[in-house]
């Protein structure tokens, strides 16, 4: 006896419909193909040969069975400072925490503007000590220059936050701060 089984070939939209959650706003286009899946080794088909097709995202080139050396998107490490609340943190709106969050402000407003600071943002569910606040994504060219950036904040330095920094590997040309 055979089971009916739903494959959906983009990466998360496979896990969300294995889960039973909806994995697009439009099922009918995020599902490829729907098969019987083998109740044994005898009954699975062999392997398909794979189709020619344009790449998209950041997939490799195919031609020939072999890779293309350059792919279609081009990848650069990042640098990620997240943010946590640090032992200063307070949501008391005295004039001390006024004047920090202005210098934290003006701070990313400084390293946006020199090109540095590519993307920077609060999570919205922060709600206790050490909670994640927020982060910087950083377009420098080491995880250095990027630490003393995000170190330099004055929020960082009144001990408001805290900061950990990450390389980060995405596609080249990401810019969310103006």
């Amino acid at each position: 006896m055979m089971k009916r089984a739903t494959v959906a070939w983009f990466g998360i939209g496979m896990a969300a419909i294995a889960l039973g959650a909806p994995a697009c706003s439009a099922p009918a286009k995020c599902v490829s193909e729907v098969r019987p899946l083998p109740t044994s080794a005898e009954e699975a088909p062999p392997p398909a040969e794979p189709a020619a097709k344009e790449p998209a995202g950041n997939e490799t080139k195919v031609s020939e069975g072999k890779a293309d050396a350059e792919p279609k998107t081009k990848m650069r490490t990042y640098f990620m400072a997240l943010l946590r609340r640090g032992p200063a943190w307070s949501a008391e709106k005295t004039p001390e925490v006024t004047a920090v969050s202005k210098g934290h402000m003006d701070h990313i407003g400084e390293m946006a503007k020199s090109g540095a600071l590519l993307v920077a943002g609060p999570f919205l569910d922060a709600k206790g000590p050490g909670d994640l606040a927020g982060i910087f994504i950083f377009g420098v060219a080491s995880i250095d220059e990027a630490k003393a950036l995000a170190e330099a904040d004055p929020a960082v330095k009144a001990g408001r936050f805290t900061v950990e920094v990450k390389p980060w590997f995405a596609g080249e040309g990401l810019r969310v701060n103006p």
